[in-house]
């Protein structure tokens, strides 16, 4: 649903912006500014995406045509410009992680509810429709009891110090950038764990390279979830059940479930991501965009997918794992 004169701004002009606007296309959404930290960097995005206005952040926030605002800078301003955006009575979609720390976000949060407007973060991933099928076999009994969880997102990245990936004062590593991804999976698929086991590999700038963590369950199960930007890995998810198996190839932008089950039968399901506009291909950031546009017509707060506090455990399950290194955000 297209909410009638809503119109959007971005802040952030990196490279995930380049992908998050082709959905925004395919969603039949238009942006109507873009500002960002270096000016030559944003003025070369607006004329690629073609979006009129040109901003700085403080302009954009504070902008009374602009009704809500997509964060998509570094890790450590997103509260920042969340807030700012927030106080000046802007819904906000924040890209993932939300903040870099539980208490963060309940600032975040508590602000959205003081002004009355919505906040997310994008994690798109929670919107593809091939997930919400695999979530409503689950549901549904298909394969079972889940015993097991496995998943794994991770690539070598080439080593670059000032990198987001591997700056520790972007909020570098592995778990915030990719690890989260496995971790909203386990909490939509199974709620909170009771016990949680880790072995995490620091690299020589001070981030989280890798990161292996085994998580246990009150009733017995079993989660195996590991990140890396050092190693490429399977990138998938693997939920095991006691009459069956789903499988969700690369999990954190799935188009395809497949199901075995224990009696030999053995289907495949496929989410191809539509594309009703031309001006490229989308991967599928239409999904959290309508949805965002269907929850502020809504006049809703939170979503009820994503909700704030799905969003808070698992930024505390990440406060924890650091806890247990000794390693601050």
């Amino acid at each position: 649903m297209k909410t009638k004169n809503l119109k959007w701004g971005i802040i952030g002009a990196g490279q995930i912006v380049s992908r998050w606007i082709r959905g925004a296309r395919q969603a039949g959404i238009a942006v109507e500014a873009i500002a960002g930290r270096t000016p030559e960097r944003t003025q070369a995005a607006a004329q690629a995406y073609g979006i009129p206005r040109v901003l700085s952040c403080e302009a954009l926030v504070s902008d009374a045509d602009i009704g809500i605002v997509y964060i998509a800078t570094p890790h450590p301003s997103h509260t920042q410009w969340a807030l700012e955006a927030l106080r000046h009575g802007k819904h906000v979609l924040v890209e993932k992680p939300a903040t870099v720390s539980a208490a963060e976000f309940r600032t975040m949060a508590e602000t959205a509810r003081s002004n009355g407007r919505f906040l997310m973060e994008a994690m798109w991933t929670n919107f593809f429709p091939a997930w919400e099928f695999a979530q409503r076999l689950v549901n549904d009994g298909t394969i079972g009891e889940v015993r097991q969880l496995e998943a794994s997102f991770g690539f070598e990245a080439e080593f670059d110090p000032k990198s987001r990936l591997f700056n520790p004062d972007l909020a570098g590593g592995s778990l915030l950038d990719l690890g989260v991804y496995n971790l909203h999976l386990a909490e939509r698929l199974l709620g909170d764990p009771v016990e949680m086991d880790s072995m995490v590999r620091i690299g020589v700038t001070g981030v989280d390279e890798t990161a292996e963590i085994e998580v246990s369950y009150a009733n017995g199960q079993r989660v195996s979830l590991r990140s890396s930007i050092r190693e490429q890995l399977p990138n998938k998810a693997v939920i095991t059940g006691t009459k069956g198996v789903l499988e969700l190839p690369v999990f954190w932008s799935p188009t395809k479930v497949l199901l075995r089950l224990a009696d030999g039968g053995e289907q495949r399901f496929d989410f191809a991501v539509p594309q009703p506009f031309g001006g490229g291909e989308d991967e599928g950031f239409q999904y959290e965009i309508s949805h965002t546009e269907a929850c502020v017509a809504a006049g809703l707060i939170e979503s009820p997918v994503l909700p704030h506090a799905l969003t808070e455990r698992v930024l505390a399950f990440c406060d924890e794992l650091f806890a247990r290194i000794g390693k601050g955000k």
